[in-house]
């Protein structure tokens, strides 16, 4: 699929993935609906000069090249980065390039002050190959929807990020916490009959203040901060005759948006084993429209505003070093997101009058810890209840354009589960799996029917072996069972199991370091979907390739 919030990561280049379950706004904001992923950007290495260049190729034409260099000189510590991916794609009209660069900057001249500077510029240019219908899937899974290439359908994403972060500490157990940042995009996106362009700037700013005080056995750390955001969109669309040519102009808007989110939180550790917190955030979200009519159309300016106060709450209880209990309980809030708002269908220009926010209650219990025999487990239930769900649909009037509504209530629950074991040095076996039981709750036309996209049983094993010094070989596998097509349930999607491998060989070479590696994914050929869209209009599925071989070498210096 294709994510363009994540074009920005080079994936090599990050030093470390959080992953928060549950509704998170009352601690991240509107967008915390359901859980959080924070990435981290890797520092350079404690040397005053390291230095890596990675070059890989597979199959379907994918290259990619990578150069980084950084290190630690005094209270400063550098790295910068960038690499050019390109390919082929498997399917027809899916080929892509992209370029990255990253800087990042951190200085620590004492204790009590930490500062930090982030740069990224991304260039991301992918054909867009569409869903095709069940009959096409059969006839060749490989094609491009029938209108792709005539509309040289594409996602055109060029950005730059800077940003600052800092921590100072006031005092004994007291400091001052900011971050500011800045993104400019150019985003563009030929459609049939549509072609969507956005010039965006996006700046927000952050500050918190953190106070820890001790009393007795316990101690108490509280936070109290705000942070705004804003968010400026000049929105041009123009008919597309074919080709992703422009031709007249259909709409011209200019978009304002402000966040701002107040929030405090309190987390109190009890003796040496008990810890509690308590979260609270109000969020005051504003979309404002203008619309610069022509050719005598109807002013359609428009003011869309979403407001809400969260709480999250949580309890954690670890009596040795080898067991954690938890639980948590919190709210989510997602209000409509642009592109929701922007997607009229009612008329070209304008916001979607007919959305409101998405609410949920929802929590979890689990437990992780370490077992005998070199044995590592997390297991956790979660519920998730929630109102004014969101769907996609379609309109004959506006052909081959997505429009979005709330379809209903829903109540989500299930299970995720890890297992680790090595039991010695050169054997390593990762488990996750995952139990999904997500079902509509209301309206009654949809009462009981599965959420789209959303298999009941997913399993991923990683299995590595090192039979020789220097030498790893790894076998993994994902499998998932089927999955409803849409809301309705008109039709499922077959699960699969993909079975991979993989060979590495490391070497040193005086102060030269390599790593050789081949692997394979698919090895066995399984036909499967790689994603569905619940498109009413039979373009819903997205055929993933066969069998796939990559090769790549790194030098570290």
């Amino acid at each position: 699929g294709t994510a363009p919030d994540a074009y920005d990561v080079d994936w090599a280049t990050v030093g470390r993935v959080e992953v928060l379950r549950g509704p998170a706004a009352a601690l991240y904001g509107g967008g915390g609906s359901a859980g959080v992923v924070n990435i981290t950007t890797a520092d350079g290495v404690a040397a005053p000069l390291g230095s890596r260049v990675e070059f890989t190729g597979g199959s379907y034409g994918f290259n990619r090249t990578l150069a980084e260099a950084g290190g630690t000189s005094g209270d400063m510590n550098y790295r910068f980065s960038f690499s050019r991916a390109a390919g082929d794609g498997w399917r027809k009209h899916n080929a892509f390039e992209s370029d990255n660069a990253y800087g990042k900057l951190k200085w620590t001249p004492s204790k009590r002050v930490e500062l930090q500077q982030v740069l990224a510029w991304t260039d991301y240019n992918e054909e867009n190959a569409e869903g095709l219908n069940a009959l096409q899937v059969q006839q060749e899974p490989s094609q491009a929807n029938p209108d792709a290439t005539p509309f040289d359908e594409r996602f055109k994403t060029g950005r730059f990020t800077a940003g600052t972060t800092g921590r100072f500490q006031l005092a004994e157990g007291q400091a001052l916490r900011f971050a500011g940042y800045m993104r400019a995009t150019r985003y563009t996106e030929p459609r049939p009959r549509e072609l969507v362009r956005r010039d965006m700037l996006s700046p927000g700013a952050s500050a918190q203040y953190d106070l820890d005080v001790k009393t007795g056995a316990a101690v108490q750390h509280f936070s109290v901060g705000t942070d705004v955001s804003f968010q400026s969109i000049g929105d041009t669309r123009f008919y597309n005759p074919g080709a992703g040519t422009l031709d007249s102009l259909l709409s011209n808007e200019d978009i304002h948006q402000r966040g701002v989110g107040l929030f405090a939180l309190d987390r109190v550790e009890l003796a040496h084993d008990w810890s509690a917190m308590l979260c609270f955030r109000w969020d005051d979200i504003d979309n404002r429209l203008t619309d610069h009519p022509f050719d005598g159309k109807v002013d359609r300016s428009d003011d869309r505003r979403f407001q809400r106060g969260t709480v999250r709450t949580g309890l954690a209880w670890t009596p040795c070093t080898d067991l954690n209990l938890f639980g948590s309980w919190g709210q989510g809030f997602l209000p409509p997101a642009t592109e929701q708002l922007v997607n009229n269908p009612v008329a070209v220009a304008g916001f979607n009058q007919g959305l409101t926010s998405a609410l949920s209650n929802g929590g979890e219990v689990g437990a992780r810890g370490v077992l005998p025999h070199a044995l590592g487990y997390e297991v956790t239930g979660f519920l998730l209840d929630t109102q004014n769900d969101f769907d996609r649909y379609r309109i004959s009037e506006r052909e081959g354009l997505t429009f979005y509504r709330n379809s209903g209530e829903s109540r989500r629950y299930g299970v995720e589960s890890r297992l680790s074991w090595k039991p010695v040095r050169l054997f390593a076996l990762d488990a996750a799996y995952t139990y999904s039981h997500f079902r509509y709750t209301a309206p009654v036309a949809i009462d009981g029917n599965e959420l789209p996209n959303s298999p009941e049983h997913q399993l991923a094993l990683d299995a590595e072996f090192t039979p020789i010094r220097d030498v790893t070989l790894g076998i993994d596998a994902n499998m998932q069972s089927d999955w409803q097509l849409d809301t309705q349930n008109s039709a499922k999607v077959p699960g699969f199991a993909l079975w991979g491998a993989s060979l590495t060989w490391r070497w040193h070479a005086g102060s030269l370091a390599g790593e050789a590696m081949v692997a394979g994914r698919n090895l066995l050929g399984a036909s499967y979907m790689a994603f569905t869209e619940p498109d009413p209009d039979g373009n819903s599925y997205q055929p993933g390739p066969k069998q796939e071989y990559f090769a790549r070498i790194r030098l570290f210096r």
